[in-house]
């Protein structure tokens, strides 16, 4: 593949190399060797994939003049040869129609983009961590548990990680993986040392032995819920289970599966099953045949509740399932068939999970002994400890107007949260032509109506007149402003014999309630000069207090170019 169409995660992590003390990769033959040399973070041929931001932040301190507001905090760069959307639907193939033939495995890859590497095993499964701001690697895991070989086939030049990465503000201490033979892990964020391993798939089967699981497509998901003591994964039934997916809460305490209520009386504790869900919720499956679990997030409890005790990580999960199709082939580039699969905003539900806690208390250990984040202080002579469980209570279709029925891209789909504690957020797709861009706003995931929400869709040409087809959507965690996000949106230019890759910035108000446009794009000038630029990457870092600094990457003759810009007013432009 062309270096100047690869991911957005892969360039910027060369954007963060270029800005960072240079190091050199280490393979298989070097390894136990120079890795005491030199500090590297193991990734190989394959490359960065996968980069999150970790900050950490240290108790306020007084200035002399009794200013207590300074915040000292740190960041560890977490980068990973995952996947870049971590809790995104997988997709089903990718067929190369150059003359190899075949298809091969895929995960909610780009269009565009594809990574060459060759059987190199054994560096496929790095997870290391960097200091913000010198660069240097600080720590580096191996994420999988056997040295079986990566998804990969070198016949096609084509490569699928074994495990995958999440690395959150809502868990800010411990980096989470999973490998694809069901091994969850944390990593402290700070030492990388490991805080948990926990076999997934045998936790399951110690308490149902019926049926045994694996991940869809050989291929795990986690999905941050926005809940610091639950990640999401999904799985499938070893025997006929591909039509069904399932979803597994975790206590990322403690890595075990979150079992249902027993007043649920369920008789699968650790799985929600896809297709009983939408059933729940009277969705019919139309002309699509595999049920999906698309994402969850946690949406606090009712502030007014008068008990007593802490409420603080009480309240719902919203998950989202959809009907789908697997493997439509869908517009791409020359030479190139692509396979997605396809869904609709008329095909899915909004499934409400009640969490309930369930509390433990003792006798409190020693003074001298040290507090732990699992304990709360009562002003008795006893703690508590809190674990989950959960209850299905409704499902509710959700219903768009407009935009209902059209065919979207399943593994597109991204979600953005609002202020109001995430019980509104917005919704983005790529619809199946890969021609518009499709927006649903001011949906309440707890509201009892399904969410709702007003549906509108961008035609490509709006979007930037070069592309052709609409590629990924990127949505950064770190968000600027409370009202505002500013994500990237990537298109491809397939009129010339190669295609290019170029990302652009957009602004959303996520919770603008009525008139005006939510939705517009950042240019790179007050100009629009940018359109001629072709950036390959660009990437918002909000940190640089209120004006918002703008980093863009382009291949130039085999090298990447990077340059920092900074906004020039309001949130239409940079220069």
């Amino acid at each position: 593949a062309n270096p100047a169409v690869a991911t957005s995660s892969r360039l910027f992590g060369t954007v963060l190399f270029l800005l960072c003390t240079s190091t050199c990769a280490l393979f298989a033959d070097e390894a136990g060797i120079n890795d005491f040399v030199i500090r590297t973070a193991g990734h190989g041929q394959v490359g960065v994939r996968y980069a999150s931001l970790i900050e950490h932040y240290s108790t306020p301190k007084s200035n002399d003049e009794g200013d207590n507001n300074n915040i000292d905090s740190s960041g560890v760069w977490v980068t990973s040869q995952s996947n870049e959307f971590p809790g995104a639907v997988s997709d089903g193939s990718f067929t190369d129609t150059t003359g190899g033939g075949g298809e091969v495995t895929s995960n909610f890859e780009p269009i565009i983009g594809k990574i060459n590497t060759s059987n190199d095993e054994e560096s496929s499964c790095s997870i290391a961590g960097r200091n913000v701001t010198s660069g240097e690697v600080l720590w580096r895991v191996n994420a999988c548990s056997s040295s079986g070989s990566s998804i990969a086939n070198t016949k096609h030049g084509e490569f699928t990680p074994r495990h995958v990465t999440l690395a959150s503000s809502t868990y800010s201490k411990v980096v989470y993986s999973m490998d694809n033979t069901g091994v969850f892990r944390g990593w402290n964020s700070n030492d990388g040392m490991v805080q948990l391993d926990m076999d997934l798939f045998q936790q399951i089967y110690d308490v149902d032995e019926t049926e045994k699981y694996q991940f869809p497509h050989d291929l795990p998901r986690l999905l941050d819920t926005s809940h610091p003591r639950i990640i999401g994964t999904v799985v499938v039934a070893e025997e006929g289970g591909d039509d069904d997916e399932s979803l597994v809460l975790l206590d990322t305490k403690t890595g075990q599966p979150i079992p249902s209520s027993p007043s649920s009386k369920e008789e699968k504790p650790f799985t929600l099953s896809a297709k009983s869900l939408l059933a729940k919720a009277k969705v019919s499956k139309k002309k699509y045949d595999t049920a999906r679990i698309v994402d969850v997030m946690f949406v606090k409890g009712d502030d007014t509740n008068n008990d007593s005790s802490n409420k603080k990580h009480q309240g719902h999960l919203a998950v989202l399932v959809a009907w789908s199709s697997l493997n439509q082939e869908i517009a791409a580039p020359k030479n190139t068939q692509v396979t997605k699969s396809i869904s609709s905003f008329s095909s899915m539900a909004w499934i409400d999970v009640k969490l309930k806690e369930v509390i433990q208390t003792s006798e409190p250990p020693e003074a001298s002994a040290p507090k732990s984040e699992d304990y709360d202080d009562w002003s008795t002579t006893l703690i508590k400890s809190i674990s989950y469980s959960h209850e299905v209570v409704k499902g509710t279709p959700f219903n768009v107007d407009g935009i209902g029925s059209t065919p979207l891209l399943l593994s597109s789909l991204r979600k953005v949260v609002g202020e109001n504690n995430n019980n509104s957020l917005s919704v983005l797709a790529i619809a199946a032509t890969t021609s518009q861009l499709l927006l649903v706003t001011n949906i309440n995931a707890v509201s009892g109506n399904g969410g709702g929400g007003v549906g509108r869709s961008y035609e490509i040409d709006m979007l930037h007149p070069y592309w052709r087809i609409i590629d990924t959507i990127s949505v950064p965690q770190v968000e600027d402003g409370n009202t505002v996000t500013t994500l990237t949106i990537a298109g491809v230019d397939d009129r010339y014999p190669t295609s290019r890759r170029i990302e652009s910035l957009f602004v959303l108000s996520v919770d603008r309630s009525e008139g005006g446009e939510p939705f517009h794009r950042v240019y790179g000038s007050e100009k629009k000069s940018d359109e001629e630029i072709m950036h390959n990457a660009v990437v918002l870092c909000p940190t640089f207090e209120s004006t918002g600094l703008v980093v863009t990457a382009v291949e130039d003759e085999g090298d990447v170019v990077a340059m920092p810009y900074a906004f020039s007013g309001g949130q239409s432009s940079w220069s």
